[in-house]
């Protein structure tokens, strides 16, 4: 049981880091015309999640009683999760929006 524990930090932390990397390349696409920061935020959401709960899916081994708690509780744990991203997701959006400011500024 302790591999849980283990593979839902890993989880975290891929899941932040891709959110981060993504979070600063979506202004470039919004500049173009392309879909807005809050669709693509959307659909990276809903593709992670789903890739973390197959993850688990397929390398937890649970009987029928431990699955009726495990996934409710995991569900509630993305959820959190989500609201803990949205606000690191807004902090890099806000430095990319002064770094912008200043870079416009600048060649000004």
């Amino acid at each position: 049981m302790r591999t849980i524990p283990v593979c839902l930090a890993a989880l975290v932390f891929v899941g932040v880091s891709a959110f981060a990397w993504t979070g600063s390349q979506q202004t470039r696409t919004v500049s173009t015309g392309g879909p807005t920061v809050d669709e693509m935020l959307t659909a990276f959401r809903a593709d992670m999640q789903s890739t973390r709960a197959d993850l688990l899916a397929k390398n937890l081994t649970l009987t029928a009683e431990q699955a009726a708690k495990f996934w409710p509780l995991f569900d509630q744990y993305q959820k959190e999760q989500n609201v803990i991203m949205d606000e690191q997701l807004k902090g890099i959006q806000s430095y990319v929006d002064v770094a912008d400011a200043h870079q416009r500024a600048f060649r000004a």
